[in-house]
């Protein structure tokens, strides 16, 4: 159900606790600060506001963690962005970055009968355009923990599965390179300290940066042991 009574950047901070705080651990104000690019003053009021409301956990100099009810909040708003994007993707024929921008205002207001109306139109879609699972409307997460290119074998073949959702900017680039859902490919060799990532790709060779490299999370063709599994802690 949707939170009316949160503002929309209450809504963005819930948003930004989920996503930093994706592994469990609590997120602290200087991490919030860079991410919502607000000053740390800024961010610790509307943490104090968010605590005394039951959405968050905070300690003073220790960090943020969403309750139950900001963990549902922040899901909704989630569900919202994610469904957004892949309407506008795939019936509008917008390109990832302009659907991430009108998704990021039309997020937080949207009602529960567009909502589904949309879900209905897209045929329940599970993922976004990037991969990214869609929560369900019960607050579900059914994602997969695919690895990152970058800490996979050599000499092997793989499918991407997932575009993780680091820099506008790089999703950019990975969109204009084609190496979206679904892209095949082979990764030959990962360059030392953090070197370039060379891949076989569309019949040719191409060298991507560590930063690149890590946002696609793969699986390998011939390998299924990677299992599903259903939470409310994996990240965008």
């Amino acid at each position: 159900m949707t939170e009316h009574n949160l503002t929309q950047a209450a809504q963005d901070y819930l948003k930004a606790v989920y996503h930093l705080g994706s592994t469990g651990k609590s997120v602290n104000t200087n991490e919030l600060a860079e991410a919502l690019e607000v000053a740390p003053a800024t961010v610790t009021g509307m943490l104090k506001r968010l605590s005394k409301d039951g959405y968050l956990d905070y300690t003073p100099r220790q960090g943020a963690g969403l309750t139950a009810k900001g963990l549902q909040a922040a899901l909704e708003v989630i569900r919202h962005h994610r469904l957004l994007e892949s309407f506008f993707v795939e019936r509008l024929g917008m390109d990832w970055d302009q659907a991430h921008r009108e998704a990021e205002t039309l997020e937080h207001f949207i009602s529960e009968e567009f909502e589904n109306l949309i879900d209905a139109a897209m045929g329940h879609p599970e993922l976004d355009p990037q991969g990214s699972p869609i929560p369900t409307r019960e607050g579900e997460i059914r994602a997969r923990a695919w690895p990152r290119l970058v800490d996979v074998a050599t000499g092997r073949e793989y499918i991407v599965r997932r575009v993780r959702h680091e820099k506008r900017e790089l999703l950019q680039y990975v969109e204009r390179l084609g190496l979206g859902p679904g892209a095949r490919l082979r990764l030959v060799e990962i360059g030392p300290f953090e070197g370039p990532v060379s891949i076989e790709f569309n019949g040719g060779m191409l060298h991507l940066g560590n930063m690149a490299a890590s946002a696609l999370l793969v699986e390998p063709i011939s390998d299924t042991s990677y299992e599903s599994h259903t939470d409310g802690t994996a990240s965008k």
